[in-house]
């Protein structure tokens, strides 16, 4: 784009009065934003403590998923933490917790933007089996080459078969390794 074309496109903010102005709005707008989100938090968790009803956590993570929010994360965390829930990760949603003890005040203290990134705070994908498989068998062979463990005869056949399931070569169905 040349010097001329760039100083003609049309752009919200033409002066830096305008930007900087824009600047401290939406900070304050932020702030604002984050501290009515917290509000919702706490009475969403409150409401979760007294009914059981796990449906509106579910829902308000959804609203972050339509925006793709990274701060999903720390909300799903901050949720574990405080709520009676708990993220299921292969499911994608929260499931209710009997029995755990709301701690309102604690939760108060400590809002959802103060919990720090998981995985560089991208949003949680749901796992692959393939995926799934191929890091079972990273961790299997980490675990045993830092204990000094080799793997039985039975268990390496059971690796094959792991991986060659994992890599599409026979399916999943024929892959037992039971005598």
């Amino acid at each position: 784009m040349t010097k001329n074309a760039l100083a003609t496109t049309a752009v919200r903010f033409a002066t830096v009065s305008d930007m900087r102005i824009e600047a401290i709005r939406l900070a304050s707008t932020g702030k604002q934003l984050q501290a009515d989100m917290h509000e919702l938090n706490l009475s969403i968790i409150h409401h979760l403590a007294q009914h059981g009803q796990i449906g509106v956590v579910n829902h308000w993570l959804a609203q972050f998923e339509k925006v793709e929010s990274v701060r999903k994360n720390a909300m799903v965390q901050w949720f574990n933490t405080f709520g009676a829930c708990k993220y299921n990760e292969e499911l994608g949603r929260f499931e209710h917790v009997k029995g755990k003890k709301l701690e309102l005040a604690k939760a108060k203290a400590k809002p959802f933007w103060k919990f720090g990134a998981l995985e560089n705070d991208k949003p949680i994908k749901l796992m692959t089996l393939e995926a799934g498989i191929k890091s079972l068998i990273k961790q299997m062979k980490d675990n045993r080459d830092k204990l000094g463990v080799p793997f039985t005869p039975e268990e390496q056949a059971q690796m094959s078969a792991l991986t060659m399931m994992q890599s599409g070569i026979i399916p999943a169905k024929y892959a037992h390794t039971e005598h």
